[in-house]
């Protein structure tokens, strides 16, 4: 019991995102089944068509996913930069392994994106008995691209390493006031507003910059985190990927120097935080 009581008073943050992560694929299902598979005639025998439409479905979850994101990563390291514990740490450990446990943690934990797609798989497997037809393109392009369609798998695999990437992304943003904010409450919401912001001026402000300056218009698609969640037709996944990978390794970079030189990293610890 009292091992209970410890782990809620440690990881509650963890606790609501896995209860906040439960709630939101029931609330995708409920839309799902609403919008599609009560449509008198509607076919949803076929896997694919299924998962397609589930994607579609995600709605404002692609707003939390985020959150709940950089909560697990904060939840995990937030005690240890608190109050100063991370002197005490790096006495028995080195610095260079924690920084590597602490990469290794956000790497493992940006899983959690790729996984929310193979939720959508097996869902979309038990909703259509695992259903396979061979829809034709005038039956399919009314609704998605039928090329997606068609390369399921490749989509699929394609999606998976893409949403990995951005999930990476997004959890980098809790290592950058992990070790500046007293308060786990304000780290979240400091790192959340940090990821929005960012992902706005990705998706409009890069494109009304060029429009200033230079009397042009670009595809801002291509680093476009509000709609990396959905099956994007006339897209080329391949250029998608590769944008992301800079814009990972660019916030990437950024956090190596953050945490580069241990003094500096322990003096602004040390530091009256918020």
């Amino acid at each position: 019991m009292n091992k209970l009581k410890r782990l809620i008073r440690t990881k509650w943050l963890t606790l609501l995102a896995i209860i906040a992560m439960i709630l939101l694929f029931i609330m995708i299902i409920k839309n799902y089944l609403d919008q599609y598979a009560m449509i008198d005639g509607y076919n949803f025998s076929d896997f694919r068509v299924v998962y397609f439409d589930i994607e579609t479905c995600t709605g404002t979850s692609m707003l939390i996913f985020p959150l709940i994101l950089i909560a697990i990563v904060i939840d995990r390291w937030h005690q240890l930069f608190k109050n100063g514990n991370i002197k005490n740490y790096v006495t028995r450990v080195s610095y260079k392994k924690l920084k590597r446990k602490v990469i290794s943690s956000v790497a493992l934990t940006s899983l959690l994106y790729p996984a929310i797609l193979l939720i959508y798989l097996i869902i979309s497997l038990i909703l259509s008995s695992g259903g396979i037809e061979h829809l034709t393109r005038a039956d399919f392009d009314m609704v998605f691209n039928y090329n997606l369609y068609k390369n399921f798998i490749l989509y699929f695999f394609l999606h998976s390493i893409l949403l990995y990437i951005a999930g990476f992304a997004t959890s980098q943003f809790a290592l950058l006031f992990l070790n500046k904010v007293k308060n786990k409450i304000l780290t979240v919401v400091f790192s959340y507003c940090a990821y929005l912001l960012t992902c706005f001026l990705l998706a409009y402000g890069v494109d009304v910059l060029i429009q200033i300056f230079f009397d042009t218009s670009i595809n801002t698609w291509y680093i476009n985190y509000f709609q990396i969640w959905y099956p994007l037709p006339q897209i080329n996944y391949g250029l998608y990927l590769i944008s992301n990978i800079i814009f990972c390794s660019v916030l990437s970079l950024v956090i190596k120097k953050m945490y580069k030189k241990k003094e500096k990293v322990l003096m602004t610890n040390e530091k009256e935080m918020v």
